[in-house]
């Protein structure tokens, strides 16, 4: 089966996926995705029909960068 981020798509088929954005994450801090983190194609986790589902953690680091005019520009690492 594939990983669960390989099949997220962008239509009302997706399969469920919610995400918690993180800046200046420290060490031993928690990152909580409950009730109210936002979700796709269903708005939260209370919405989910009951079920098993496979949970997969994805973090993405991003660099940052000022450019010229002072705009920022976030890019993956």
């Amino acid at each position: 089966m594939a990983s669960p981020l390989s099949q997220v798509i962008w239509d009302d088929d997706a399969i469920p996926f919610f995400a918690v954005d993180v800046e200046n994450w420290k060490p031993g801090k928690r990152q909580v995705i409950d009730a109210k983190t936002p979700g796709f194609p269903v708005r939260s986790l209370e919405d989910l029909p009951e079920g098993d589902y496979r949970v997969q953690a994805v973090l993405n680091r991003y660099e940052r960068f000022t450019l010229e005019d002072g705009r920022m520009l976030l890019a993956a690492a």
